[in-house]
């Protein structure tokens, strides 16, 4: 092997090694937990406010996600909103966050049309909705989120829904 070539191996080795040595100390010091890490659930089925005039989670919807110290959490819901106008007046939807069990009461999606039903009803409103969430303060371990929906009527509600939670290392 010429000069060139003895050249070439003596980097090779020297690259080689630097990965070797740049992939033990991630598996050593930083570990795979310690990574981002991503969850996502999809449900296209339509679901409605129904009873009406309470919180209902979206229990198909449900994603459970795991949380290390130190890591923030990003959350983003999109889906299709549905409001159907059955009498005078208006009708209204509500779609929180439910994180653990419990309505995050900002950010919120609201939806609400002012009506006169001889002019309108019978009409439906689709609309494509969407709200994100950050949050640094669940601690360590196993949760899950889904939404909450509130309404008046008790065919308003969503469809093509979807949930994204990303950790966010600090």
């Amino acid at each position: 092997m010429g000069k060139t070539g003895s050249i070439l191996a003596v980097l090779a080795l020297i690259l080689a090694g630097t990965a070797i040595g740049l992939l033990t100390y991630n598996l050593l010091f930083v570990g795979p937990d310690e990574k981002e890490r991503s969850w996502y659930k999809h449900e296209p089925d339509y679901f409605r406010t129904n009873p009406i005039n309470i919180d209902i989670p979206f229990d198909a919807l449900n994603l459970s996600f795991d949380v290390l110290s130190g890591q923030s959490l990003y959350f983003l819901y999109t889906g299709s909103s549905h409001l159907d106008l059955n009498y005078d007046g208006f009708t209204i939807l509500y779609i929180y966050f439910l994180i653990d069990g419990i309505r995050i009461s900002e950010p919120y999606i609201r939806q609400r049309i002012w009506y006169k039903y001889s002019e309108t009803g019978g009409t439906s409103f689709l609309d494509s909705v969407s709200f994100q969430y950050v949050n640094n303060t669940l601690s360590p371990g196993t949760h899950n989120v889904t939404i909450v929906l509130y309404g008046n009527y008790d065919f308003n509600g969503v469809h093509d829904s979807s949930i994204l939670v990303q950790t966010l290392n600090s």
